[in-house]
C-alpha cells in the first residue's frame, strides 16, 4: 500500500508512523464591547514521519530526497486518500548511527517533520 512519497519516489516501506496535526493560522481582536474576535486566516498541516532502522545505502537514498522545501503526498486521515503533491519544508531533521563497523553502517530509527507551507 502506498501512503508516503517524497516527490515521486515512494518511501511507504521505510515508514513506521504518519502523525498529522492541523494548525489553524488567526489573529485575535478585542472588540470595543471587551469581546475577543478571531479571524481564522488559514489551516495548515504538521506531518511527523517515523523512519525504521535503516543501512547506510538506503538511508542515503531517503535523506537526498529530504530537502528544506519539498513536495511530498501522504495518506490523509480526514478523507483515507492521498494528499498529492502538499508543499512542504523541513526546517531541520538529524539522523543517529547505530552502528559504525567496517561494511554495516545503520542509522537508528528516526523522525522528520514536514511543515505545510
Amino acid at each position: 500500500m502506498e501512503y508516503f512519497k517524497i516527490g515521486t519516489n515512494n518511501f511507504s516501506s521505510l515508514v513506521n508512523s504518519l502523525n498529522v496535526t492541523y494548525d489553524a493560522l488567526y489573529r485575535a481582536q478585542v472588540s470595543a464591547a471587551g469581546n475577543t474576535v478571531a479571524d481564522i486566516i488559514s489551516t495548515k498541516r504538521t506531518i511527523e514521519v517515523g523512519f525504521i532502522p535503516l543501512d547506510a545505502n538506503t538511508a542515503a537514498s531517503l535523506l537526498s530526497n529530504i530537502k528544506f522545501s519539498t513536495t511530498i503526498s501522504f495518506r490523509e486521515p480526514k478523507t483515507g486518500g492521498m494528499a498529492n503533491d502538499v508543499k512542504c519544508m523541513v526546517p531541520t531533521h538529524g539522523v543517529e548511527y547505530y552502528t559504525i563497523r567496517d561494511n554495516n553502517t545503520s542509522l537508528k530509527a528516526f523522525t522528520v517533520t514536514f511543515q505545510e507551507l
